[in-house]
């Protein structure tokens, strides 16, 4: 078996045992805020199993990856920045924790570009919309509580 296929067969069901996981943590929740995790425990299951399947099956369907290129760096920074959000969230609530984490995502990970870095800006000011859309429709529409900021 080559490494490849053992790399997709193990990510596969390491995804399959994640949704799981979403799906039985999203029942200690109330029922207006369980739809989302299992909604997205069960896309996630279904991805993996049919990821899973086509590797059993027809792995011959699955593309050879190409060389892993990208600076080791810069996936760490985004790493950290997104612990960083993670952890700003109760504090800064959802809207300006995730704008500030857009707005630094998008200066910080791209590569040292022009024409990237040109783009940070737009991507940030599109992950600050998105953000606010996403509190609008969660909030208004679903009811589903966010974190809110507290600042003393």
């Amino acid at each position: 078996m080559s490494r490849n296929r053992l790399l997709n067969l193990t990510a596969s069901l390491a995804f399959v045992l994640f949704g799981i996981f979403m799906i039985m943590g999203s029942q200690r929740f109330e029922d207006t805020g369980r739809a989302t995790p299992m909604f997205i425990g069960c896309g996630i299951i279904s991805l993996a199993v049919v990821l899973l399947l086509i590797e059993l099956v027809r792995a011959e369907m699955i593309p050879a990856p190409k060389k892993i290129e990208g600076s080791l760096p810069r996936r760490g920074v985004f790493v950290g920045l997104m612990a960083l959000w993670v952890m700003s969230l109760p504090y800064l609530g959802f809207v300006l924790a995730s704008s500030v984490a857009f707005i630094l995502i998008s200066a910080a990970v791209p590569k040292n570009t022009t024409a990237k870095r040109k783009l940070s800006g737009v991507s940030a000011l599109a992950g600050i919309a998105t953000t606010i859309g996403f509190w609008l429709v969660l909030t208004n529409f679903l009811n589903v509580p966010l974190p809110e900021p507290v600042f003393f």
